[in-house]
């Protein structure tokens, strides 16, 4: 997908605190000489046989393995079944209660030619300098010191392919690597795995390229551009051939084509093609295309629509490479469904989970779990004996490797996986890893990461034992939470809010998002858009529509805390649809995003399903630090003023790296900038009248803007601050020190370094869980933040910072308790904190008699992947469950032609 990164739609910076390879042998040298001098030298570590006994198995080749063992010996699978003999010189590891699976392979992976730091001079993925680049390869691009691969290790990712970008018609070779630490690109490749060439079609190179008013600047020069590239590579094979079959007269020679070789490459059956593509129709051109030039099709990346051609992939033998959930980013993108990974999996297709994205990665295990239960929620028989195929044969058998790896099965290599439970949970983690037998990475053990770049980065690890126990009991520095004022907009409610009658939940376990403990089989009743009682021992009044709540768990509903939703309904090529930001220079402070809200975006049904009901939507930048007016809304469908529920909440600024880029480039260029528009604003607000009369200076900001900062400098209006690094979070606490502000902190990647200062403060922060990849913005990043500001004291509030997928707040709030976060203080991070900390928990935040009806029915465990919600209310009102991705999948559910 990439387009210089393009996985900036989901941007997040990072760290790799607990990435840990098990101790390893000095660094090896490659062979004395070699043929092909970019030719594999790749070593196996040294490995120890070893026996793992009591787990259960998923071979991804037969049926799941209940109290299973599986034998590795000498860099291969020696046995697998209940009954395996360990040798006297085994080592043994007791498994119960735990899962072994085969080790993860990526098919679409940059990790090395997209490293981090994700600076310009580390940005190798994209030779987009002529559309057609198939002389280039990956290989030549890889950096092996990427402290992304230690990361992937941790989530279990033993192989992956490593892809140039998708600005090209013909972006280059790829290249499959096994993921261990090594001093050069030649020592992580695969041996024998055959190279890949990367295609793309669709928006991308017109996009590029028309961007520049040259060609392809349409789908039609982009199919002019393949069909001119292979038949130039059709005269190119002949005239070789040609030549060979005449004697290879040396002085007949032709030239060589480094972009020829490649081509040719594919057509000889050497080159696997691994082709970009999202849309169904465009799949099926580029099938037709490869019919007309003879060659084969491995993969279709991506493949957002392979759901309306999955019986042409089956047909063509081509395998789809797809995201669980990823949609509506381009329009190409706009039909993705959650089914679509299960349907071409039940039409007997090569269904494969790929990422495409360095986060993604760590977590492709949850990724298959959730299209797996999506799957399994629309009537497809999918357990996980199927699922586990997803990120292992299958992928395997796309990058030409499955003899040698992919499944459990004698002979194989041994790339094995411990999970400490199930891997689709989302409490799983990888225990340990074995790449051809060698233990290549242990989470029980803490040692310093091994890529050259996280060497002396790292902040100080605090000590539980030690950790400040700050509690604060009523925040004080929470927006709005003492003096607050009633709304500025949005003060009445629509009749159309109001259920008709009275509603009734029973017999559910109620996580109140207050006290102590879960309500067990208890009762919530409903009535006229408000909770009027809740307990074990209600009484349901006469007349109530009834819900039976047994083996369910009902929650107030969740509130995200950093999104465009509703703002953006195509954020990529698609003028017009997105109001997140403005370029106009005179607007900064004053830019509001209530006049943009959209509460029929398609992307609001979708949130909605995950049990999202209202959110705050902000600003997503301007030319100034200051970039705007935040608001939260509910998700319930209605117009502005209805719809909202208190606007605005806070005000949005950007220091650290983003502030930087919009001062001039310098952090401290940022600061006084932003103390500077501070005191102006002071000052037109002080003399106001003088200012009117022309008897005041001039000042940085225009008159929009200086109204707009009143409230916030009379403390009425919280200042949101976007930032990541300590020292960044830091300086913006003076900041606040120095003008009195209410300050709230967003992104705090390295908030947990100054949790005590921020504990003392009562400074709120909005965090991402799912963050860890180090720059220079964040290199102390780690996904133990959310835990260890929690057991600080700091007021946390947990955020998906997403908007086509805002869905995934669950996801990342699960992943925050498993990474050490309580469980209650999680749930409250999504209800009951962020209603405080944005002014409107007298409304919604928590199952209490007299608030808003916002709540959610779940399935079982709200932040399991394999739960839904059942029934969404918000204010008193049941949501559709309705979609535009369901009626999708109705369409779709069987192809007719």
């Amino acid at each position: 997908m990439r387009v210089r990164h393009l996985t900036s739609i989901l941007a997040a910076l990072l760290f790799v605190e607990h990435v840990v390879v098990a101790q390893q042998p000095p660094p090896r040298q490659p062979p004395a000489s070699v043929s092909n001098p970019y030719a594999s030298t790749y070593q196996a570590f040294p490995s120890q046989t070893t026996l793992i006994r009591n787990a259960t198995i998923l071979t991804a080749a037969g049926p799941v393995i209940e109290r299973g063992s599986i034998l590795l010996q000498n860099g291969k699978i020696a046995a697998v079944g209940q009954n395996v003999t360990a040798p006297s010189d085994a080592l043994v590891i007791d498994a119960a209660g735990r899962w072994v699976t085969p080790g993860i392979i990526d098919t679409h992976s940059h990790l090395g030619v997209y490293p981090a730091p994700g600076i310009a001079s580390t940005q190798d993925g994209n030779e987009a300098t002529s559309p057609n680049t198939a002389e280039v390869w990956a290989d030549h691009s890889l950096w092996p010191q990427d402290p992304q691969f230690e990361l992937a290790l941790a989530g279990g990712v033993t192989a992956m392919q490593l892809l140039p970008g998708s600005a090209n018609l013909f972006g280059g070779r790829g290249v499959t690597v096994k993921n261990v630490p090594s001093r050069t690109a030649e020592g992580m490749k695969f041996p024998g795995a055959p190279a890949g060439l990367k295609m793309a079609c669709g928006e991308n190179p017109k996009r590029v390229y028309g961007g520049r008013n040259s060609s392809p600047s349409t789908n039609m020069a982009n199919m002019a551009g393949y069909r001119k590239a292979w038949t130039e590579a059709t005269a190119y094979r002949d005239k070789w051939k040609k030549w060979r079959d005449g004697g290879s007269d040396p002085e007949k020679r032709p030239d060589v084509s480094l972009q020829m070789e490649t081509l040719v490459g594919v057509l000889n059956g050497e080159i696997l093609v691994h082709n970009h593509c999202y849309r169904g129709d465009e799949m099926a051109t580029m099938i037709n295309l490869s019919k007309e030039f003879g060659y084969k099709i491995t993969s279709f990346h991506h493949a957002v629509e392979a759901y309306k051609v999955r019986d042409l992939l089956v047909q063509n033998e081509i395998c789809a490479s797809m995201w669980a959930d990823w949609w509506g980013f381009k329009l190409e993108a706009y039909d993705g469904i959650k089914e679509n990974i299960a349907l071409v999996n039940q039409a007997r297709g090569c269904a494969i989970v790929h990422s495409d994205d360095p986060h993604g990665i760590q977590r492709l295990n949850q990724e298959a779990a959730k299209a797996m239960h999506a799957g399994s929620r629309a009537g497809m028989t999918i357990g996980p004996a199927d699922a586990v195929k997803w990120v292992t044969l299958n992928p395997a058998r796309a990058l030409g490797i499955a003899k040698l790896t992919g499944s459990l099965e004698p002979g194989k290599n041994a790339d094995v996986v411990l999970w400490s439970a199930d891997p689709f949970s989302v409490y799983a983690k990888a225990d340990q890893v074995f790449i051809d037998g060698a233990k290549m990475y242990d989470r029980a053990l803490r040692t310093t990461p091994t890529a050259d770049f996280m060497l002396g980065q790292t902040g100080p690890v605090p000590d539980p034992r030690t950790v400040v126990k700050t509690r604060v009991s009523a925040p004080a520095n929470i927006a709005a939470a003492t003096t607050k004022k009633p709304n500025m907009l949005g003060a009445t409610r629509s009749p159309s809010g109001m259920g008709p009658g009275p509603v009734a939940i029973t017999n559910a376990r109620l996580w109140t998002g207050v006290g102590a403990a879960a309500i067990e089989r208890g009762t919530v009743v409903i009535r006229a858009g408000k909770i009027v009682a809740l307990g074990a021992d209600v009484v349901v009044p006469p007349g109530a529509t009834v819900i039976d709540g047994a083996g369910k768990v009902v929650t107030p509903g969740f509130i995200e805390s950093n999104t465009n939703l509703g703002i953006v309904e195509i954020p990529l090529s698609a003028e017009g649809t997105a109001d997140q930001s403005t370029t106009d220079s005179g607007l900064g402070a004053a830019f509001n995003v209530v006049d943009a809200f959209n509460p029929l975006s398609t992307a609001i049904p979708v949130t909605r399903a995950d049990g999202v009901t209202r959110a705050l939507v902000v600003p997503g930048g301007t030319t100034h630090i200051l970039q705007g007016q935040a608001a939260v809304f509910d998700l319930g469908g209605e117009q502005v003023p209805a719809s909202i529920s208190r606007a605005p909440v806070a005000m949005i600024a950007a220091l650290g790296e983003a502030g930087a880029g919009l001062a001039g480039g310098s952090r401290a260029s940022a600061m006084l900038r932003l103390r500077e528009v501070l005191q102006d604003a002071i000052d037109f607000n002080r003399n106001r009248v003088s200012w009117n009369t022309g008897q005041r200076r001039e000042y940085v900001r225009s008159r929009l803007d200086l109204e707009a900062l009143r409230p916030v400098i009379l403390g009425e209006l919280a200042l949101a601050i976007r930032a990541n690094r300590a020292s960044d979070l830091l300086a913006a606490m003076r900041l606040a020190d120095e003008f009195n502000l209410k300050l709230i902190l967003i992104g705090a990647a390295e908030g947990w370094m100054v949790a005590d200062q921020l504990a003392r403060r009562n400074v709120p922060v909005v965090i991402k869980p799912l963050t860890n990849i180090p720059s220079f913005d964040a290199l102390g990043a780690t996904l133990e933040n959310a835990g260890r500001l929690q057991k600080a004291g700091v007021t946390v509030v947990l955020s998906s910072f997403e908007t086509h997928r805002a869905g995934t707040l669950r996801q990342e709030v699960g992943n925050a308790i498993s990474y050490g976060m309580d469980r209650d203080e999680a749930l409250r991070a999504v209800t009951l904190r962020p209603a405080q900390v944005w002014g409107v928990s007298d409304s919604t935040g928590s199952l209490e008699p007299g608030k808003d009806a916002d709540l959610v029915v779940w399935s079982g465990d709200p932040f399991e992947l394999n739960t839904h919600a059942e029934h969404v209310f918000i204010r008193g009102r049941e949501m559709p469950k309705g979609t535009r991705q369901t009626e999708l999948f109705e369409k779709y559910r069987t192809i007719s032609r």
